[in-house]
């Protein structure tokens, strides 16, 4: 079978249907979409989960860490986990368990984040930070998916770990008005003024539900900020304060119900029953519920080394509590 045939053939995988989508706009542009199987008992349109890998990371690596493809038939949704597009400069931040060297795959999302091609990067340099356009990549897989497996246009989600958690809080910010939620693992927010036109109210947004989690022993992305690449990288307070006045949230934060998302061991040295505590903003606009995860025992590589399977599932649970209103729902387009 030759590869081309390989690529788009359809395989069962846990007891869901998998396409190979490659788009001929682009020049390696594919991700593998598992959709769930049809069933007389769920006439619900499935919602959609974006997965977003990190750099030197491929979209199958992470999928393989997180496996939400198990959940795709119970949870009713279709998921899409995309491959990144390639650096073509040396990686020298990429190592194990991760592959470095030259051509590393990288998302375009920001200044501080991923895909400079040997420069340092600044937002008056565009080209030096996005040397491609990374929002309409995934922009277009998710028109694909609502058009090709009706997918809910009010129940579009986006997941990113690391690198793809920036990728996550920029595509939320340019798609407002069709993104639902996204949930970042590890992966700074949109802070730098003039990057989204949305951030910086030049043109009509609409609040995004956002949970950010970050474990505080990240070495890579600092939760107290730091540098990457020669760019400077927002803090975690910074990530969900920018997130809660864009969603007009007011009077403070609430601590919830923290959570016991991972195991011991690795990379992860867990010190309490609950590994994860959480706090969410109060009064939020409509559609724009915006929490803080905090992982204190928690590294960067640790929190997809050392995760239960209670950590989809969480993420999912934010998900499906956070859908678009009907009234800020808009259609994909």
């Amino acid at each position: 079978m030759t590869w081309l045939v390989a690529l788009l053939a359809v395989v069962a995988v846990q007891h869901a249907a998998v396409h190979a989508y490659t788009s001929e706009r682009y020049e390696a542009g594919s991700a593998n979409i598992y959709i769930p199987e049809p069933s007389d008992n769920q006439t619900a349109q499935p919602a959609l989960v974006l997965e977003l890998s990190g750099r030197c990371q491929s979209g199958r690596d992470v999928e393989r860490a997180l496996n939400f493809r198990r959940l795709v038939d119970t949870k009713n949704f279709v998921l899409i986990v995309p491959e990144a597009r390639r650096n073509t400069a040396f990686c020298p931040t990429c190592g194990p368990p991760f592959f470095g060297g030259p051509s590393c795959q990288a998302w375009a999302a920001s200044p501080a984040c991923c895909a400079n091609d040997g420069v340092v990067p600044t937002l008056e340099n565009r080209a030096s930070f996005e040397p491609r356009d990374d929002v309409t990549y995934l922009h277009d897989m998710i028109k694909h998916a609502v058009s090709n497996y009706n997918a809910d246009a009010r129940k579009i989600y986006v997941f990113g770990y690391s690198a793809g958690g920036f990728m996550a809080h920029r595509l939320a910010c340019e798609k407002s008005t069709e993104i639902a939620a996204i949930f970042s693992l590890t992966g700074g927010g949109i802070v730098e003024p003039g990057l989204c036109a949305a951030w910086n109210n030049t043109t009509a947004g609409s609040p995004v539900a956002v949970a950010h989690a970050h474990p505080m022993r990240d070495a890579v992305f600092p939760a107290d900020g730091g540098t990457f690449d020669g760019a400077p990288t927002p803090s975690a307070n910074e990530t969900v304060s920018g997130w809660a006045e864009f969603n007009g949230c007011e009077g403070g934060v609430q601590v919830i119900n923290g959570l016991d998302l991972f195991r011991s061991g690795g990379l992860f040295a867990r010190g309490q029953d609950q590994d994860t505590s959480r706090v969410a903003f109060n009064n939020c606009g409509d559609g724009g519920n915006v929490e803080f995860w905090t992982i204190p025992s928690g590294t960067h590589v640790g929190v997809v080394t050392q995760n239960r399977p209670a950590l989809a599932e969480s993420i999912l649970e934010f998900f499906y509590a956070n859908p678009k209103p009907n009234s800020l729902a808009m259609l994909v387009n």
